[in-house]
């Protein structure tokens, strides 16, 4: 037996007895199969051999249909599983008896087919029958009440094959057929019992084992899907609406649980900080990291105008906090709309882009600096950079120009200051994001998305 067929909600919720019962019914099906094929050789055979008269030939037709009935049954409900094959109405019944009740129907063919048998060889040796019926049980994973019961209809039905005839004063009466069903019989519910009670309590070891694997499995991902919601709830809910700038944003995460963050501050009515940040990798320790980065610039939030000042403290605050280097990259964009004065800093943050109005010049702002939590000391300089209405600035995470399509080539800054080219004056910010993530996207193709990706796109109006 075998825990592999349950998925994992199967493996978390069902007891161990339906676990059992739900094992043993997809055993008996694959042997039931297995015996139908080879009865159906049989039926064949004794059909085209039944020269007695037309009773063998009828008795022959009627197991030849059985079996026909039975394997076209098991093919209908084959095929809609795979959710396709002709329909084959006046099989329905027979094949939900098969689905549903597959134990009771592998224990009334075997009986039918040992009378059908029986009947065939009337008048002669059914011994080889009443010795290779009783062992066919053997195949079927068949629990101590239900091996009892087949077996003690096996040999029944061999005493009444010997009294009938008996009692009629027959000459084919067969006390041999008796004793060798008797002794089949009894030799193989030992036998069965047995291999039973072994393979249930192998069985039940595993399952019991792979159940807690399960349940952990499924208690590990409810954990996930919480700290995605903490993460998604870290990220600001609806883009401000401003008069002066005109904003779009959107991040997604590679997994359960980015390292992408960006946000929105306003140190006064007239100034907006723009924040975009991305932890070494993602998943649930790239979330707690992020987290405490987004506590950080909350506390921070006064002193966000002078953004190297910010993130030398939380260079300092991953330094001394995170057991293990994490490290994060990191840039601020702070937009005064009173002088029309930018100051960008970052921390080893992929390179600001700026479209200019009226020229649709792209200008690439490129600085090196290490990232925080490094081990080295960092020192982070501040860009003064005027802008004028119409101006675009994107912030955006590794995720963008690392996005790698089918062939394995990266999408590339030079794609990205493109994109951005293309636009005209007239685009808003919404429309200018979704241009660029039409184009990574058809990039990428049907690549698998490998990082998380952030993009924040700022329009002064």
């Amino acid at each position: 037996m075998s825990v592999t067929p349950f998925t994992i909600e199967e493996l978390a919720r069902l007891s161990d007895e339906e676990a059992l019962r739900l094992s043993s019914n997809a055993g008996i099906v694959k042997s039931l199969r297995w015996v139908l094929r080879f009865f159906l050789i049989v039926s064949l055979v004794s059909w085209i051999s039944a020269s007695q008269g037309p009773a063998p030939v009828t008795i022959a037709i009627v197991n030849l249909i059985l079996v026909v009935v039975l394997l076209l049954s098991f093919r209908r409900l084959t095929n809609a599983k795979k959710g396709f094959g002709r329909r084959l109405g006046w099989l329905e019944p027979v094949a939900r008896l098969l689905r549903d009740q597959p134990r009771g129907v592998a224990s009334t063919y075997l009986v039918l087919q040992l009378w059908l048998l029986m009947l065939f060889t009337s008048g002669r040796d059914v011994t080889p029958w009443l010795v290779i019926l009783p062992l066919a049980v053997l195949l079927f994973r068949l629990g101590p009440a239900e091996r009892l019961a087949i077996h003690a209809i096996f040999i029944l039905s061999a005493v009444v094959g010997w009294l009938v005839p008996l009692i009629l004063d027959l000459s084919n009466a067969r006390l041999d057929n008796v004793i060798s069903a008797s002794v089949a019989n009894s030799i193989a519910l030992g036998i069965g019992l047995y291999i039973t009670r072994r393979s249930s309590r192998r069985f039940l070891s595993e399952w019991r084992e792979a159940r807690g694997g399960a349940r952990e499995q499924i208690r590990m991902r409810q954990e996930l899907e919480s700290a995605r919601e903490i993460q998604l709830s870290m990220l600001p809910r609806e883009t401000p609406d401003l008069d002066w700038v005109d904003l779009a944003s959107v991040s997604i995460p590679a997994t359960e649980v980015g390292g992408d963050y960006y946000d929105f501050f306003f140190p006064s009515a007239s100034r907006l900080v723009l924040v975009s940040a991305d932890v070494a990798g993602h998943g649930l320790g790239s979330g707690l990291v992020l987290s405490g980065v987004r506590s950080g610039l909350s506390l921070l939030a006064d002193e966000l105008d002078h953004p190297e000042l910010v993130m030398q403290r939380l260079h300092r605050m991953l330094r001394s906090t995170t057991g293990t280097r994490m490290l994060v990259t990191m840039a601020l964009l702070s937009l005064d709309s009173g002088s029309r004065l930018a100051r960008y800093a970052t921390a080893g943050h992929p390179p600001l882009f700026i479209r200019r109005s009226g020229s649709g010049e792209v200008e690439e702002i490129v600085r090196s600096s290490f990232p925080l939590g490094a081990a080295m000391s960092a020192a982070y300089d501040v860009d003064e950079i005027p802008f004028s209405s119409g101006d675009v600035f994107i912030l955006h995470t590794d995720g963008v120009y690392e996005m790698r399509n089918t062939a394995g080539e990266a999408y590339g800054f030079s794609r990205l200051a493109n994109v951005l080219a293309d636009q005209d004056d007239a685009k808003t910010a919404k429309e200018i994001r979704d241009a660029i993530l039409r184009d990574v996207f058809a990039f990428r193709n049907h690549a698998p998305q490998e990082d998380d990706l952030t993009l924040v796109v700022a329009k002064v109006r």
